[in-house]
């Protein structure tokens, strides 16, 4: 005995309700062999089946398997819910993954300033993520971290870890020692250099040449005090002073200029007299009046005119030092007196007689004697506030109109004038206008967190974190700020959320937020915020399709490639009709069979007719089998018998 198909079912594979094929009522969904009026949430419908949505889904859009919605705990990313955002996105307030900004790794938020890992090579500090992490912090796994309190800069936490010192009176001593022009070494902050080592105009300690116990620069010229057994000569540390000269405090000093040789530096410690002149009592006496000195030649000769006593210079090889001159308060100046001495000289004021003295090499005007002693400097060197000339001033000085280097404001770690820092001394103040007065920067102003100065936005920000006008994090009045840009609404794809542009769904081309699509992207239309589903052109909402595609009908506001038992398929408007006229069938003949063969269902005895459809869409129905033979159809290369009540296409026949 052959049984139909349920009631509900046009065609099946059982007669249960439960072994449907396709439906009887076109506008019923088959989901399990089942025919039913909802699909249900989980599942999407594709070609009149329903699917199940993807699993990780609690619901799911009407045509694809991508999720609308996930369970609890659960996050949507790319059309799938997952148990976490995966790397460079956040979760949003309506469990949504959404992007980073491009410098993090992982963030709580979109800004450039919601940061909590950053992307390679850069480095977290304050929740952003920078390219360096600037004066006071160092890099450690890709964050930054506070230097010790002494340190200006440093490469660590501890004490002994310093680049640069935050005093400006403290010098850096380096654990390792390299040449001037080399970047410093790590090391500590001390108030004076130890001995052997002198300050540089970086402010840091430097080793003296070898030769040198002291010293105000690196090479065998510099030295200001020697270790035994040498000796200090014109900078530098000898073995022996040269002829003419005599040990004083392990400095040579030259002789007077008569003497050839000496024991010390006043006219009457020589030891030996030049040719023509005699030894008495430490005194190299000549036969001259006074007025007069002994010519290298033998012959004497008259000083100059405002000098009262000279002797020949054998030291220099001039022509006379003057010894006294005739008027007590003029200075000794050579051969000549004089009353104020000239510049690279300073005055020397002795028991009977004041002289000039020459000031040290490095000094264009001294005070005294030495390299410390300077009050002016050749260009283009400036005068350090230690009284030496150095080719520039040391952190937290400028230098004036005289090259002098003059001390910033109190609040000034280094400055260009008096008044206009360009470095700040308390780290927890900002550089603005100059000044060292603000804790933070003021508006369409950026900290740059290198040099701690706040800089210029661009002129479309109110607030930013860089010079770029992709660099804003908060934008004028009248504007919305979207992927760091100000502009004057939100682009295509996007929607305004608070002062941000954020994206909309996928598919959605116009939205007012998540889940409340305006406009689809081609080719989806709008669905209640979600896409009509795959072969519907355009909907009215759920079932509610409107225009259907190609090689489809609208069926009670579905789409469907079959219009079903008792309905036909308009071709022109692509819409189904009930049948008006019911279909005819007449045989015009018998087909014959022998015996054991196989013969096709010759067409021509049939005749079909049916006014309200084409032939090819009509389905045939065996109400009775052969009383001989059997009745079988071909599918896919296979033969079926076929039963009572089974059905078969006006297609099957043209191809048997």
């Amino acid at each position: 005995m052959v049984l139909g198909c349920h009631t509900s079912c046009s065609m099946c594979s059982g007669p249960s309700q439960q072994e449907c094929v396709s439906c009887s009522d076109p506008s019923h969904l088959l989901r399990g062999g089942l025919c039913i009026s909802d699909c249900g949430p989980g599942f999407y419908t594709q070609q009149h089946t329903c699917h199940a949505c993807d699993s990780s889904c609690a619901t799911c859009y009407p045509d694809s398997p991508k999720c609308t919605s996930c369970p609890p705990g659960f996050a949507m990313h790319l059309g799938k819910c997952i148990s976490k955002c995966p790397d460079q996105h956040y979760l949003d307030s309506h469990g949504r993954c959404r992007p980073c900004h491009s410098s993090c790794w992982s963030c709580s938020g979109p800004a450039v300033s919601q940061c909590s890992a950053c992307s390679h090579g850069l480095y977290l500090h304050l929740s952003q993520c920078l390219d360096t992490c600037g004066e006071g912090l160092y890099h450690h796994q890709g964050a930054c971290y506070n230097c010790h309190p002494s340190c200006r800069s440093c490469v660590g936490p501890r004490s002994s870890d310093c680049l640069s010192c935050l005093k400006q009176q403290e010098a850096l001593q380096p654990h390792t020692q390299q040449g001037p022009h080399d970047s410093p070494a790590s090391g500590v902050c001390v108030d004076t250099c130890p001995p052997r080592f002198y300050l540089d105009t970086q402010h840091t300690c430097r080793e003296c040449y070898t030769s040198c116990l002291q010293c105000t620069g690196g090479s065998g010229q510099n030295c200001t005090s020697c270790a035994p057994p040498y000796i200090l000569h014109e900078g530098q540390c000898v073995l022996h002073c040269p002829k003419g000269h005599t040990v004083q405090e392990n400095t040579c000093t030259g002789c007077h200029p008569s003497c050839q040789e000496c024991s010390g530096p006043s006219q009457a410690d020589c030891v030996s007299c030049p040719h023509l002149t005699s030894l008495h009592h430490g005194y190299c006496q000549t036969s001259c009046a006074d007025g007069h000195f002994q010519h290298p030649q033998g012959f004497c000769q008259e000083c100059s005119s405002d000098c009262q006593r000279c002797v020949a210079d054998l030291q220099m090889g001039i022509a006379s030092v003057c010894m006294s001159c005739k008027v007590a308060r003029l200075l000794l100046l050579g051969d000549h007196c004089v009353t104020h001495c000239p510049k690279a000289y300073y005055p020397w004021h002795g028991a009977l007689q004041g002289a000039c003295k020459r000031c040290h090499a490095s000094c264009a005007g001294c005070s005294g004697e030495g390299p410390l002693a300077c009050t002016s400097c050749p260009a283009p060197n400036v005068l350090l506030p230690s009284g030496l000339c150095g080719p520039a001033c040391p952190l937290g000085y400028y230098a004036d109109n005289d090259r002098h280097c003059r001390a910033c404001d109190q609040q000034c770690l280094s400055c260009e004038m008096a008044g206009v820092c360009t470095s700040c001394l308390d780290q927890g103040k900002v550089l603005l206008f100059g000044e060292c007065q603000y804790d933070s920067c003021a508006h369409q102003y950026f900290l740059d967190t290198t040099t701690h100065i706040c800089r210029e936005c661009d002129w479309s920000c109110n607030a930013c974190n860089g010079p770029q006008h992709t660099d804003c994090l908060q934008c004028m009045e009248g504007h919305v700020l979207q992927n760091g840009v100000c502009t004057q609404s939100c682009s295509l794809g996007s929607y305004q959320s608070g002062e941000r542009c954020l994206s909309c769904d996928e598919h959605c081309q116009e939205c007012q937020g998540p889940g409340e699509c305006g406009q689809c992207q081609p080719p989806y239309a709008n669905l209640q915020g979600l896409s009509c589903s795959s072969d519907c052109v355009e909907c009215e909402g759920m079932g509610q399709c409107t225009v259907c595609r190609q090689n489809t009908y609208l069926s009670d506001g579905y789409c469907t490639p079959d219009c079903g038992q008792g309905f036909y398929g308009d071709k022109k408007t692509r819409t189904c009709h009930e049948n008006s006229q019911a279909p005819s069938l007449h045989v015009s003949g018998s087909l014959l069979v022998p015996i054991g063969g196989t013969k096709p269902l010759d067409t021509t005895l049939l005749f079909v007719q049916d006014k309200d459809s084409p032939v090819e869409s009509l389905q045939f129905q065996l109400l009775q089998t052969p009383t001989t033979g059997h009745l079988v159809v071909l599918h896919e290369g296979s033969e079926t018998e076929l039963a009572r009540d089974d059905t078969f296409s006006w297609a099957q026949l043209q191809d048997a």
